[in-house]
C-alpha cells in the first residue's frame, strides 16, 4: 500500500524512507553456527539420557500405581506381596522365588533406605497372614506394610543389568 505524496508546499519534495532489511535469526558467521550445532547436539544427548532413565524406572511407577489403587482395599497385604514378588522377579529373574525371612532380609539389603526394612516381626507376621487365616493384620499394620513396601519400591538399588540395558550406548547400537 503506497501513500500519495502530501500536497502541502513544505512536504512536497519529501520522499519516504525505506524500511531496513529484515534481520535473520540464523547466525551469520560459521563460529556461531558451530556453537548452535553443539548446543543442539548436547540438548538431544541430555534428552536421550532422560528418556532412557524414564524408561528404566517405568516399573517403579507401575508398581506405585498398583499400590496406590489398592491402598484402602481389604486385601492390601496380598497386593503388597504381589507387587514385591513381581518387582523382584522383574529385577532378578534368575533367582528362585522365596517366601520366608531370608527373602525379607534380602529385600531389605537391596534397599537404600533403612526405613524400608521388611525383615522385622511385622514383616514375618505379614507373610504368615498371607498363608494362614488364623493370623490377621490390623488396619494399622496393613498400612505400615503398605508404606514400607512403597518406600522399598522407591528406594531399592537398580540392578546393573538394567542400567546397562538402558544405557544410551546400547540403545544407540540397537537402532
Amino acid at each position: 500500500m503506497s501513500q500519495t505524496a502530501p500536497s502541502s508546499y513544505i512536504l512536497r519534495n519529501m520522499s519516504e524512507v525505506p524500511n531496513p532489511d529484515a534481520v535473520s535469526w540464523l547466525p551469520q558467521t560459521i563460529g556461531w553456527q558451530v556453537l548452535a550445532l553443539f548446543i543442539l547436539l548436547f540438548a538431544i544427548y541430555k534428552f536421550a539420557i532422560a528418556y532412557c532413565d524414564h524408561q528404566m524406572q517405568s516399573y517403579r511407577r507401575e508398581a506405585q500405581r498398583v499400590l496406590e489403587q489398592h491402598r484402602q482395599s481389604e486385601n492390601v497385604s496380598m497386593v503388597c506381596y504381589d507387587v514385591l514378588k513381581s518387582v523382584h522377579h522383574h529385577l532378578y529373574p534368575n533367582q528362585p522365588q522365596q517366601f520366608n525371612k531370608v527373602w525379607l532380609e534380602y529385600l531389605s539389603q537391596q534397599s537404600l533406605d533403612q526405613s524400608s526394612n521388611l525383615a522385622t516381626e511385622l514383616g514375618e507376621k505379614w507373610l504368615r497372614s498371607l498363608i494362614s487365616q488364623s493370623v490377621v493384620l490390623t488396619n494399622v499394620e496393613a498400612q505400615q506394610i503398605h508404606s514400607v513396601v512403597s518406600i522399598w519400591i522407591d528406594s531399592h538399588k537398580t540392578p546393573s543389568w538394567l542400567r546397562e540395558y538402558w544405557s544410551l550406548k546400547i540403545q544407540l547400537s540397537e537402532n
